[in-house]
């Protein structure tokens, strides 16, 4: 299924609206249930400015917030990045996460300082999330084995 999800920057009202503390500031719903555990809310909503910007955003599908997508750190000097995202459990399965990492990905490579071709990899660190390295000259192999610029 092809998710027509689109990416929103997440912004320290939107988290307080998640948190039931304030009214919608761009009239989005919820997902019933919400899109994560209060804790977890208030755990990205206290570290949103050290995350940067552009790269926190709200999954936004048919005027609903049905997850989250940010980097996890800013784009290392070798160009890979690690991507974090998360889809509430009622919206799960639609195509939202793999769109979301597709959208993020896009935003990376018009980065100038993260420009490069992607290569996605999962690893045990990686069981909620997508790690994604970018490199300038990728080399063959599995999806699960990071690549190094040569």
């Amino acid at each position: 299924m092809v998710s027509g999800a689109d990416l929103v920057e997440a912004t320290d009202s939107h988290f307080t609206w998640m948190l039931g503390e304030s009214p919608s500031p761009d009239r989005l719903g919820l997902p019933p249930g919400g899109i994560d555990e209060a804790w977890v809310l208030r755990w990205l909503r206290r570290n949103l400015a050290s995350f940067g910007q552009p790269g926190n955003w709200l999954v936004v599908a048919e005027g609903e917030v049905v997850g989250l997508c940010s980097y996890k750190t800013a784009p290392s000097a070798d160009g890979a990045v690690e991507i974090g995202y998360g889809v509430a459990a009622t919206r799960r399965r639609l195509g939202h996460a793999t769109r979301a990492v597709e959208l993020a990905i896009r935003a990376a490579r018009s980065d100038p300082a993260s420009a490069g071709s992607w290569r996605r990899r999962r690893s045990p660190t990686c069981h909620r999330s997508g790690c994604l390295r970018s490199t300038a000259s990728p080399r063959p192999g599995p999806a699960s084995t990071p690549t190094r610029a040569r």
